[in-house]
């Protein structure tokens, strides 16, 4: 499109040049009919007119690209707007709408953009009130769902604290035969056996957490974190800072899946991070609810964690943002901590 318009710019400079070198022909033309018989002798001199002739062919191509250059800023002008409307589009912003000028080269190009924009919040809303109509079925099905989340929670306690538990019979019966023939590892085994302990009792805190119930119907989303916040804080698992705005206008299904990504991410910090500090931020940007929860663990390799088990945390954060119109981004580094920000568009 750039190249097309450049072209026609160009031809108007040629145009341009052209009509002058023409005027300057019509100019001498003038001048032979105005003095007839009596003209002077340099209106015949053959270098006079060339010279005219380049000077308007000249005059008229520095006007032609003049303009060129004043059509091509223009155009770049109009492309870096059209580059920051697609920016605020990705980043939630869906009633963001291009100015239709009706003289610009670029109108058609933003009306196509504004009914995909139109399309692209419509089927937002669509997929919002799809999940408002799913959260409903599941207050429904709950009950029905109480024997999985049994099963669930069965396995959640096999593979963490079960084998915890496991681990510390197996470095207690070593301490106790080590007691007479080895007296040296005994310190070594009861060290084991309290760093057992110690992860055994985050497993089940965080087990505990997890399933703690919050409901959002009697108290809105930044109030229900807080008091997750609270409880966190009163246990001393971690040291948590909290900013929340209270103000926010969330459908039921939005809130209730921003609890429990929250949730999920503080069982994952507890289980796996061995952070000591939390921060956590709800606030709203524009037309996009953002969701911020930063530790200072351990972190990890995200492509090694979505090959084992604990993905399944990530891809269950990641389902729940989905189903809201939203996204989830992870950032963790081995060693300094993992930032989880989700983005939801409010509509």
């Amino acid at each position: 499109m750039f190249n097309r318009l450049h072209g026609h710019t160009a031809l108007k400079a040629g145009l341009t040049g052209g009509a002058a070198a023409a005027a300057v022909v019509l100019v001498a033309f003038l001048m032979l009919l105005y003095y007839g018989d009596s003209y002077p002798d340099w209106l015949l001199n053959p270098l006079v007119w060339a010279g005219l002739l380049a000077l308007g062919t000249a005059a008229g191509l520095v006007m032609g690209l003049w303009l060129e250059h004043e059509a091509g800023r223009a155009l770049r002008k109009d492309l870096d707007e059209i580059r920051y409307g697609v920016r605020i589009l990705t980043e939630g912003n869906l009633n963001y709408r291009w100015q239709e000028w009706g003289v610009r080269s670029t109108d058609q190009l933003r009306r196509q953009l504004n009914r995909m924009a139109a399309q692209w919040q419509d089927q937002t809303r669509r997929l919002q009130r799809l999940a408002d109509e799913k959260e409903q079925l599941v207050s429904q099905a709950r009950d029905a769902g109480m024997l999985a989340e049994r099963q669930r929670l069965a396995r959640e306690l096999h593979d963490a604290v079960s084998q915890q538990l496991f681990a510390l019979t197996m470095t207690a019966a070593a301490a106790r035969r080590q007691l007479h023939s080895n007296p040296a590892q005994v310190e070594v085994s009861l060290q084991r056996l309290e760093d057992a302990a110690q992860q055994a009792q985050k497993e089940m805190r965080a087990l505990l957490l997890q399933l703690r119930p919050v409901e959002l119907t009697e108290e809105p989303l930044a109030s229900a974190i807080e008091s997750l916040v609270s409880e966190i804080e009163a246990r001393g698992l971690l040291a948590c800072r909290a900013e929340l705005d209270p103000d926010l206008e969330l459908s039921p299904s939005t809130a209730a899946n921003l609890l429990r990504i929250f949730q999920e991410a503080v069982t994952n910090t507890l289980r796996h991070g061995q952070a000591k500090n939390l921060e956590v931020r709800l606030f709203q940007e524009a037309d996009t609810i953002r969701l911020v929860i930063v530790d200072d663990g351990v972190g990890f390799d995200l492509e090694e964690a979505r090959k084992r088990k604990v993905s399944l945390g990530i891809t269950a954060m990641q389902e729940r943002a989905q189903e809201c119109g939203g996204q989830v981004k992870i950032v963790s580094v081995p060693g300094w901590g993992t930032r989880i920000s989700v983005q939801v568009p409010r509509l």
